[in-house]
Order: C-alpha cells, then sequence, then structure tokens
C-alpha cells in the first residue's frame, strides 16, 4: 500500500452518555432532554482508525446516521482527529432497521468511496446486536472481523487477534475488509470540550437520501422488522435488605434461605402458533446449544408432526427426533462462506423460520444472510412468540429499565438469533440424534480472503450454563481480590461470571460476562457481588431462581433488584454468605 493510500470509514453512532437509556412506545431512542455522546465501542474505532492513518499516512472518515442533533457526535470525532464527518440526516430514515441502515450505510460507502478499511463498534450500548456491521461486509461483497482486540497493517494485509464467544482467533485478511473493534483494542477517543468546541463545523456535510442517490424504501416503512411495542417486566423479586452487624444480617439471611419460597422472573405467558418448516443454524463450536434451540422451537409450535431442519457441520446437532432432517455442512467454516452456501439453499427450500444461536457465529452468519436476501433479523432474542398467522414475535431486554421490546419481522423468511439459559430446556429432548436420519449434503466451497493462523479455546462456555450456583462479581472487585472469590466459589462448587465493565478492562474473559450485550443464564442461585445492579447486567440472571447481592453501598440498585442483600464489606461478607448457603443445602 502506498503512503496516504489508507482511507478508513468509521460508522459512528450517537447514544446516552450514560446507562440511562429510554425508548418511547415505538421502540425509537429518546433523546429529547438526554446527554447524548458517541457510543463507546464506536470511540475506539475511531481511536483506532486516527492511529493507523497517523502511522501510515492516509485519511479518516466519520458517517453517522440520525436526526440533526447527531452533528455533535461528529464533531467529538473530528476533535479525536478524523479528517471529514458526513451526517446522513432524513426524516425518511427515521425507524430504519439495521437491514436498512446497513443499506444506507453501503450506499454511502459505494458513493464516497473505496475504503481501505471500515472500522465499527462491537455493538452499541443501547442494543447489543452487532448486526450493522456483518450486514455491512455482505451488502459491500467484503471479509468481517469481528470483535478484534489487536490491528496490525502489513501493505495490503491486515493481522487481528479477535475475542469469540470461548475463544482466541488470529486471523490474517486482504484489505478492504470490515472490521469491529473489540474494547481491549484500545483507549477510546476522548477529546476535550475545547478542542470539541474548535472544531469547524464547516467540515461536516449533512447528506439527505436524494444526495446519497438512495433508490430504496428506507425508514419504518423500508424496515422488515419493526417494534410492535414496549412492556414493562414487573418486578418480582423480594428487594429485602438488611443493616446492622455482619453477624445478623447473615443471621437474616439463614432464616430467609431456610423459609423463602423462591418466586422465579416473570414469565411470559406465551402463546403458541402453527409453523410448517423450520430451521436451526448449528454452532460447530457449542453443539451442546442445538438441543435447546431445538427443544425451545418444538415447545413453542403447535404443529403436529413438525419436522425440524438442522443445519450445520458434522456432530454439530444435538436433539433431533425421527421425522426431522439434516443439511450436513462441509468444507469451510468462515462465516461468509456458510451463509453464501446457505442463501440458495433457503431461497429453494424457503423456511418460515431460520434460529441461530447468538454466539459469534451465529450472528454473523444470519446478519450475512438477512442482508444478501433482503429479509428481517431480529437479533439477541430471549423469548419467541408464534402468532396464529404464522408471525414470529421476539422479546428482548431493551433501554436501563425494566423493559422488554415486542420484535417482529414482516418478511416471508423470518431469522432470529436466541440468547438462551440452557438449564430451561437443558433435557427437554434427548441429546443425541436418531442414527437413521440421512443428512442431505451441503458443499460450502472456499472464497472468503481471511486466514486463520491460530484459534485457541480459551473458555468451556457450559461452566456457566450448567451451574446451580453462579457468583458474579463487578467493578466492586479488586482484581487482586479475585483468587478469594474463586476460593468461595470452590466451596460450594459455584461458577464465576462479572458485569460487562469487568470484561471491557480485560479482568476476566467476555465468555464470563452477564447481561443485555454478554450472556444469559439461569442458575438456582446467583450471588451478585460488588455489583451496582443495573438493568443491564440483571436482566442476564433475571430467571435465576433467587439473587443475593452483597453491596457496601445501601443506596445501590442491587438492594431493589435482587431478592435479598447485604450491606458490608464484601471480603468479610462473602464467606460468611456461603457458609450460610452451605448449611441451607445441608439442610
Amino acid at each position: 500500500m502506498k503512503a496516504n493510500d489508507l482511507r478508513i470509514l468509521v460508522p459512528i453512532k450517537q447514544v446516552p452518555r450514560t446507562e440511562e437509556i429510554t425508548l418511547d412506545a415505538t421502540g425509537r431512542l429518546v433523546r429529547t432532554g438526554v446527554d447524548l455522546g458517541i457510543n463507546a465501542f464506536c470511540r475506539r474505532s475511531i481511536a483506532k482508525a486516527v492511529h493507523l492513518a497517523n502511522e501510515f499516512g492516509g485519511s479518516v472518515t466519520a458517517v453517522s446516521m440520525g436526526p440533526q442533533t447527531a452533528t455533535s457526535a461528529l464533531r467529538e470525532a473530528l476533535a479525536a482527529g478524523v479528517d471529514e464527518g458526513f451526517l446522513l440526516s432524513d426524516p425518511a430514515l427515521a425507524g430504519s432497521d439495521t437491514l436498512v441502515t446497513a443499506r444506507v450505510l453501503a450506499r454511502f460507502a459505494v458513493e464516497h468511496g473505496p475504503f481501505t478499511m471500515i472500522l465499527v463498534g462491537r455493538f452499541s450500548i443501547d442494543a447489543g446486536t452487532g448486526q450493522v456491521g456483518p450486514q455491512l461486509a455482505e451488502l459491500l461483497g467484503l471479509p468481517f472481523i469481528g470483535a478484534a482486540t489487536s490491528l496490525e497493517l502489513d501493505g495490503d494485509y491486515v493481522s487481528s487477534r479477535c475475542e469469540l464467544d470461548s475463544s482466541v482467533r488470529e486471523v490474517v485478511v486482504e484489505l478492504p475488509a470490515v472490521i469491529a473493534v473489540a474494547e481491549r483494542l484500545c483507549a477510546p477517543a476522548k477529546p476535550s470540550l475545547a478542542e470539541v468546541h474548535a472544531v469547524d463545523t464547516e467540515k461536516i456535510k449533512i447528506l439527505d437520501t436524494d444526495r446519497l442517490r438512495v433508490d430504496f424504501p428506507v425508514g419504518a416503512a423500508g424496515s422488515p422488522t419493526s417494534v410492535s411495542g414496549i412492556t414493562r417486566i414487573a418486578q418480582l423479586r423480594r428487594g429485602l435488605s438488611w443493616s446492622g452487624s455482619i453477624e445478623e444480617q447473615v443471621a437474616k439471611l439463614a432464616v430467609f434461605l431456610a423459609d423463602r419460597d423462591p418466586i422465579p422472573a416473570e414469565q411470559r405467558s406465551i402463546a403458541s402458533g402453527s409453523l410448517s418448516s423450520v430451521a436451526i443454524l448449528c454452532d460447530h463450536e457449542q453443539p451442546d446449544l442445538t438441543a435447546d434451540l431445538i427443544a425451545l422451537t418444538r415447545e413453542l409450535v403447535a404443529s403436529e408432526g413438525l419436522s425440524i431442519t438442522a443445519v450445520g457441520f458434522p456432530d454439530s446437532y444435538r436433539g433431533l427426533a425421527i421425522g426431522d432432517s439434516i443439511v450436513e455442512l462441509r468444507g469451510s467454516r468462515h462465516e461468509a462462506d456458510v451463509a453464501a452456501a446457505l442463501r440458495p439453499w433457503i431461497s429453494e427450500s424457503r423456511p418460515e423460520l431460520l434460529v441461530a444461536p447468538a454466539t459469534s457465529f451465529g450472528r454473523e452468519v444470519a446478519a450475512r444472510l438477512a442482508a444478501s436476501l433482503g429479509v428481517g433479523l431480529i437479533g439477541d432474542a430471549t423469548e419467541l412468540e408464534i402468532r396464529d398467522d404464522a408471525r414470529v414475535i421476539a422479546y428482548k431486554p431493551v433501554g436501563s429499565e425494566l423493559s422488554m421490546a415486542a420484535v417482529l419481522t414482516r418478511s416471508e423468511i423470518q431469522l432470529v438469533t436466541m440468547k438462551l439459559s440452557r438449564s430451561l430446556h437443558t433435557g427437554a429432548l434427548p441429546p443425541t440424534t436418531p442414527t437413521t436420519i440421512q443428512p442431505q449434503i451441503l458443499q460450502v466451497p472456499r472464497r472468503v480472503n481471511i486466514h486463520t493462523v491460530h484459534n485457541e479455546i480459551t473458555e468451556d462456555l457450559r461452566a456457566l450454563d450448567e451451574a446451580e450456583i453462579v457468583i458474579g462479581v463487578g467493578l466492586g472487585v479488586d482484581p487482586a481480590d479475585y483468587p478469594l472469590v474463586f476460593e468461595q466459589a470452590a466451596r460450594v462448587r459455584a461458577a464465576v461470571a462479572c458485569t460487562r465493565k469487568v470484561a471491557d478492562r480485560g479482568w476476566m474473559p467476555r465468555s464470563r460476562q452477564i447481561g443485555v450485550t454478554g450472556r444469559s443464564i439461569a442458575p438456582l442461585l446467583y450471588i451478585a457481588v460488588g455489583v451496582r445492579g443495573s438493568f443491564n447486567h440483571l436482566v442476564g440472571v433475571n430467571r435465576a431462581r433467587t439473587i443475593l447481592g452483597i453491596n457496601n453501598d445501601p443506596e445501590s440498585p442491587l438492594a431493589a433488584a435482587a431478592d435479598a442483600a447485604i450491606t458490608a464489606d464484601w471480603r468479610v461478607a462473602l464467606p460468611r454468605v456461603v457458609d450460610a448457603v452451605l448449611a441451607s443445602v445441608a439442610e
């Protein structure tokens, strides 16, 4: 690559500066009266892009899609070193879902490119699905690298270390490419207020749909998915909190554990409609999830004799029954190649519903399929409902309040990625597949120019899924004290999890993160230690039978969000709480 040939595009999103995110009844972000700024993960895209442009020579273009108020985000980007900013703003764009957003960004990239590299945030804090990046890559015909924790440029190639669900993958890809940056890649771009005010706003160009030459439907009318409503989650936790000495509080905890009648989180009354054809995408790195997806689907679909088709590589499917079918993939396991091979099969077989796990593999394959087929994709759903008209409604947590969005898709083929709490469905079906099912073989040719140098499994995801007791740590626990946490966890055979901010700092693996942008689990007991208690985290354990909290701040939201909370130094309290749990189990 010649000097100054490097052109980097950074799509950025404006979101509330705090976790206090609120959506209106239509599912759109409330911006009025809210302090807005650049999405935390986009700040790292900006910082890395500016660093690369300065090191190798070149330019950085930032683009944002939103109302006129989004110019403030672009001013921040320019103050951080970005060369030019574009705001894609038009009333017609209001209500655009991820597919329309990706299409508009792709049109911009074509009209104002070519770009050597497109750096996107791993996800946005107001919607953690991370679909736009791989959809943009699919529309532009580019490779996609997800969750990059390192990024080194060498001529026309970039090498990256990627943080996936349970593994770390080192890859080399020929440019151009779309790359999603992880939190650990670099420090976020945070210009001073004086630097922001010094930005010449003339450097920000505003484009409407006419100037973008948009010739496809946009906004709510052009989006295959839409939010049909926002519902509040009933707070069913007891919210007990105690004061006094640690001995007095633990004594009350012991009584609570002995006498409690566990109140589970609210279970939505799910209607079961009828579907004629359902396909399940299997993740070859996490085959146990397939049985859960099949169990969940069979539980929801009321059709007698429903045949489910499992699509995956050998040994990646579990829990099928006589009458089901298998499409066995053979060849390249790169997500882009899998999506390309599945596209004609889906177009021909036309399943009414394709369910994929909300894993790195499932998210990218589903996002690429949605973009190439032009169909709706509902990402990171936690509950599904099948209506009588065979329409799928997916529920997912939104905002920072106890709210769930009901999202539906209008497309004939419906795509959903599911976040599962495995203990809810494990055992519902046999874990193996009958040997009498003869698979249909589908070859996956190698097309993508991504070379995997090394892939290392770093975590066993089943530990959190199968643990009856989980201890979650937040910023209130110093990493130097983690040995104490693990020591106490071992006493009750508990798994250890964490909040997003802990994972962001690299103190624990991303695979242990619980919450909106992490995993969902359903243990019998969740003990939150040094956790503030935000909805974004606790929604990941809302199906736990009992939530206990330990926090030295009596005003922490954790006190109200848990069944019971102890106010004390966790170093003193945790061993005593574990004693009480052991005594309760013994009884």
